[in-house]
């Protein structure tokens, strides 16, 4: 593999041609589309006005409602019927989103039973949209915009009524995941030569120490591990959290779990900014494709997002084929793109002989058939006895697997940056690479990632190429993914709140800063039956403490420290000893939990609270039992 570089100038003659194009395009559309047709050189920016779920004036008028806690916008999204007093339209306000999911009422129903379902809203006795529901599956989901009365825009204190109804008229089982009043704003797409793209690469579980150019023996990443050559790289990048739904919320926003309020699964809280908002609202295309299924439209992750693609568990090569085509129909136009792949998220089966690198082949465990990871993490994790005991010749073969997943990745990830340079966008485009958190094979007593907040669960890669803009340097200095919003729109000239550079800037952050980094999470083995386990961690470059705030009599009072200097496995806990060191760390960071929580998202819900599809998923992801 050549250096991107050297392919860089394989495709700059295709550069100047591309330069060109914007104008003869703009040209050809000036002449084409007339009033009423798609104009394809203005981006249509949709914003959320007003949140109907989260009027504080909601007042359930079902009989039974009228006794349960409506408090929270999660909790209202759930009511069958709503009436909300004296809701403000703003006079830019040009349609209604109606978003929507029903389920069986009993778990074991046959969805092909369901009754067709309507959700309707009313807006000051006028019917402003309604969308009838078929099931098509287990749960269904549906995402409709209506156009807003032109005479209801602009009124104030108007009365608007929410309902989900079966055709008798009686409540259906099902949720608001939306009821929004939204504005449309047309803004100028960017031509090419106007500035860079933007791709961010994330590649879920991906922890840092298994890459080569983090130190790792095995070669499971070559064509990464040249990249990164030309490459600024941060030695100490820290998640936010141990799995994907918190971890990618402070990726988009550049908060803490704390500050978003995604700790069990809840959907991002529509006030707050995300990465591609901003870069949307200044013209640029956006594209995402998730493979994650936690990361969806309904969980909040479009946000700014005009193409939003979701492709449950596909893996990398049909990714690319997917974002390459639709790059290909961007040509003379900015872009951004956020790519989210599954590899190497367990189970891991890589295809080829990159499934069969790093394995023993004479291996006849029983973790050859990948179901039963599954089922040791569960009884692991929750405290059981695994049905197959998992010995050191297992742990070895599932850390090939994983390492196979990760090659597999690398090579596609050759194939693109190929593909880029032929393009002529490659020296066009700044590129961020990293993960959402890393993975366990028993290194502290546990499988795969979401229940605890060691290295091997929160040290992930992170790499900026921008050849000019950033420096080809390896930084020291420890820094938070969440930090990753704010150095991008730097370095695409977008103008931001919060872009603003600050000591622990990306790029301003100097070699052996002290800048802290701390991660969070909180899980229920079973939602509704068992107290909530939650962890948090600081870390420093040399330090690192972490409490247990909340689990019960088993967890209570637990707290630990280790030296990363001398101890960098966090294998000898400085506190094993000393009761009165673990109640001042669990005491520092309860306080700094409670500080960053007074900023939580309004409406965060509890896990019975989530929608049933999510839940499905985290349990089929083993976040939950």
């Amino acid at each position: 593999m050549t250096s991107p570089t050297e392919r860089g100038a394989v495709g700059r003659l295709r550069v100047w041609a591309v330069r060109l194009l914007p104008l003869l395009l703009l040209l050809a559309l000036a002449c084409t589309f007339g009033p009423g047709g798609v104009d394809e050189a203005v981006v249509l920016v949709q914003e959320a006005r007003v949140d109907l779920l989260a009027s504080p004036d909601a007042v359930a008028h079902d009989p039974f409602l009228r006794r349960r806690d409506l408090s929270s916008r999660d909790k209202r999204s759930f009511a069958p019927y709503l009436r909300l007093d004296a809701i403000d339209v703003p006079d830019d306000a040009d349609h209604l989103r109606m978003q929507g999911v029903i389920w069986p009422r009993n778990p074991d129903d046959d969805w092909r039973d369901l009754e067709p379902v309507t959700f309707r809203v009313r807006i000051d006795g006028v019917d402003a949209g309604r969308h009838v529901v078929r099931a098509a599956q287990h749960t269904t989901r549906f995402t409709v915009d209506v156009p807003l009365p032109a005479s209801l825009r602009g009124r104030a204190g108007v009365e608007a009524t929410l309902s989900i109804l079966r055709e008798d008229g009686r409540a259906a089982v099902g949720r608001w995941l939306e009821a929004t009043l939204r504005s449309t704003t047309r803004v100028r797409r960017q031509p090419a030569g106007e500035g860079r793209n933007l791709l961010l690469l994330v590649v879920d579980t991906l922890r840092a120490d298994h890459l080569g150019l983090y130190g790792y023996d095995r070669p499971t990443s070559p064509h990464l591990d040249r990249f990164a050559a030309e490459a600024l790289v941060f030695e100490d990048a820290i998640s936010q959290a141990p799995w994907t739904m918190p971890s990618m919320a402070s990726i988009m926003t550049g908060l803490y779990p704390q500050e978003h309020g995604v700790i069990h699964g809840e959907p991002i809280g529509r006030r707050h900014t995300l990465l591609a908002e901003p870069l949307q609202r200044a013209g640029l295309s956006t594209f995402a494709l998730s493979t994650n299924p936690l990361l969806t439209r309904s969980t909040g992750f479009a946000q700014g997002i005009e193409t939003f693609l979701e492709l449950p568990w596909a893996r990398a090569p049909k990714i690319h084929d997917r974002f390459l085509d639709w790059l290909d129909a961007q040509q003379g136009f900015r872009w951004f793109a956020w790519l989210h792949y599954m590899e190497p998220h367990d189970p891991y089966s890589a295809p080829g002989k990159d499934g069969r690198r790093f394995v023993d082949p004479d291996y006849d465990g029983a973790y050859r058939d990948m179901a039963r990871l599954n089922d040791a993490f569960h009884a692991i994790n929750f405290g059981g006895t695994p049905e197959h005991p998992l010995g050191s010749a297992d742990l070895t073969f599932l850390r090939g697997a994983y390492d196979g997943e990760i090659a597999s990745w690398d090579r596609a990830f050759g194939a693109l940056i190929e593909a880029l340079a032929a393009r002529g966008e490659l020296e066009q485009t700044v590129i961020a690479i990293t993960s959402d958190h890393g993975e366990e094979f028993m290194e502290h007593g546990r499988l795969k990632h979401g229940h605890q907040l060691y290295d091997e669960s929160v040290r992930v890669p992170l790499i900026l190429w921008a050849p000019g803009r950033v420096p080809a340097v390896r930084r020291d200095a420890q820094v938070e993914t969440r930090r990753l919003p704010r150095a991008l729109w730097r370095l695409m000239g977008i103008d931001a709140e919060g872009a603003e550079p600050t000591p622990d800037d990306l790029l301003v952050i100097a070699d052996g800063a002290s800048a802290e980094a701390y991660s969070h999470t909180m899980h229920q083995p079973k939602p509704g039956v068992q107290r909530s386990i939650e962890l948090i961690a600081r870390r420093t470059s040399g330090d690192k403490a972490i409490a247990w705030l909340a689990g019960g009599p088993r967890y209570d009072g637990r707290a630990e420290r280790y030296d990363l200097d001398r101890d960098p496995q966090e294998r000898q806990d400085l506190l094993a000893d000393d009761p009165a060191g673990r109640g001042a760390v669990t005491e520092m960071l309860r306080q700094w939990h409670q500080r960053r929580s007074a900023d939580r998202a309004e409406g965060a819900a509890d896990p019975g609270m989530l929608d049933p599809e999510v839940v499905e998923q985290l349990r089929a992801l083993g976040y939950i039992q």
